[in-house]
């Protein structure tokens, strides 16, 4: 039987240096980026942040209270400090709907549509204030151990006693 000699080709070059340079590419990408983060400089800062628990059950509220620890969930799962509960504020929680009625009427005498709240019984809007350490960054923008704290921002919070979601409703840098 006779062996088969192996030849080393151009073709194999090519794939060998397209390989070399990818792995060059990564390694360089990788570090670029985190080489950026550390150049920007960070202020520390002490943040009164709001956060608005909509439709919370009745008597719920009742697991938080002053002093409280505070944890942020993040999307990934891992769980940072969020400072301290420094107030807490209830209100019913209630809905709006449209309703078509006949005591409201156009200048045609056609009745339209009209806004309507109501409550929602069994149910309470929760506004929760925690105190926080933070950073202010270069561009303006307050985080949280890496995460993102500003006015829309959807959270999943811890406290000892409730675990709730809610939207950052206000933010300011506490006195």
């Amino acid at each position: 039987m006779a062996e088969k000699k192996t030849r080393f080709n151009w073709f194999d070059v090519l794939c060998i240096v397209i390989f070399v340079l990818a792995v060059v590419a990564t390694v360089w990408a990788l570090n670029w980026r985190d080489s950026g983060r550390e150049a920007v400089t960070e202020t520390p800062v002490t943040l009164r942040c709001v956060v608005k628990v909509e439709g919370l059950r009745d008597g719920l509220e009742d697991g938080l209270a002053r002093g409280d620890a505070g944890y942020l969930v993040a999307d990934s799962g891992m769980v940072y400090p969020f400072g301290t509960v420094v107030g807490i504020q209830t209100e019913s929680s209630s809905f709006v709907s449209t309703t078509v009625t006949k005591t409201m009427t156009d200048e045609n005498g056609q009745p339209y549509e009209a806004l309507v709240r109501s409550d929602l019984s069994g149910r309470n809007d929760v506004s929760v204030t925690f105190e926080v350490g933070a950073t202010l960054a270069e561009d303006g923008r307050y985080y949280v151990d890496g995460c993102l704290v500003a006015v829309g921002t959807y959270m999943k919070l811890m406290t000892p006693h409730l675990w709730c979601e809610g939207y950052c409703i206000s933010v300011s840098e506490a006195n």
